[in-house]
């Protein structure tokens, strides 16, 4: 979401629940080095972008994932 996008909730006193772009999706294992490194660059630059908006009151990241592999069909 854009800056603009959080701005606009701010000012109208809207709560936001922020998803993680990784959240309910299945992605490569968490032991792909390579996959972990890319997530951790990606969270600390969207994360430190919008850390600043107070219309974020909640963060998800990976909420059902791990679940989700054992969920019957």
């Amino acid at each position: 979401m854009p800056d603009e996008f959080f701005d606009m909730a701010t000012r109208q006193g809207i709560m936001i629940w922020q998803d993680a772009g990784f959240s309910c999706n299945k992605y490569p294992p968490s032991r792909n080095a390579s996959f972990v490194q890319n997530s951790k660059i990606e969270i600390r630059e969207q994360f430190g972008r919008m850390q600043h908006h107070a219309s974020i009151v909640q963060w998800d990241l990976n909420n059902e994932i791990e679940d989700m592999m054992f969920w019957e069909k």
